[in-house]
């Protein structure tokens, strides 16, 4: 589950932190308010999509990962873009693959 959404310089969006309670979210706006641009700035936090933003971080629970991450209860999953992009899970770094 996404507990926490953090997004900085991604396209239309300068920087946006979003906190969720657990249940049914749905994301609603008229055309051009930017609900594509936070769906694709949380996909490339999981390496789903091309990175646009500078930095994107998700703080999640209950997810399994492999046995080399020691991860307690809450996971925290970041993207970084500067001269290359860059992912981690708890700090530690790892390959988009």
């Amino acid at each position: 589950m996404i507990e926490r959404i953090y997004i900085k310089e991604n396209l239309s969006i300068k920087e946006a932190e979003l906190e969720f309670k657990k249940g049914l979210m749905v994301f609603s706006g008229s055309s051009g308010a930017g609900k594509s641009v936070l769906m694709s700035g949380i996909l490339s936090v999981l390496g789903l999509t091309d990175a646009k933003s500078e930095i994107g971080e998700l703080n999640v629970r209950n997810i399994a990962l492999p046995e080399d991450f020691a991860c307690e209860d809450e996971v925290i999953i970041k993207q970084t873009k500067k001269e290359k992009i860059r992912f981690f899970i708890n700090g530690q770094s790892i390959s988009k693959s």
